[in-house]
């Protein structure tokens, strides 16, 4: 879990919070980051806050940033508040197949 206290709605310029929650993600499932193919990201699409948020993940990811998928649903379906986990995963089919939501459906 990570905190920043910087803002209630905006995110720190340097992406720190971001950066470590991610750190600690990585460190609690006995993860490296060359594990990882796919990110969810949390921005809602807006200039400021991919950008921090981008800047988190080329931090954390380096070289191996450039290989990665990343999506940002959020500006999609919303900001679900407390229900976000259920509401991500309600765009899943039953088999993980992937998201049901395309581009073609925005």
């Amino acid at each position: 879990m990570s905190a920043d206290a910087h803002h209630i709605t905006e995110r720190r310029e340097d992406g720190n919070g971001g950066f470590r929650a991610m750190v600690a993600a990585l460190k609690r499932a006995k993860l490296d980051p060359k594990d990882i193919d796919y990110i969810n990201a949390h921005g809602t699409s807006t200039p400021l806050g991919d950008e921090i948020e981008l800047g988190a993940v080329k931090r954390l990811f380096g070289q191996h940033a450039y290989e990665l998928t990343m999506v940002l649903d959020q500006s999609a379906i919303g900001h679900l508040l407390g229900c976000r986990g259920r509401g991500r995963g309600d765009l899943l089919d039953p088999g993980d197949q992937g998201p049901r939501l395309a581009a073609a459906d925005l």
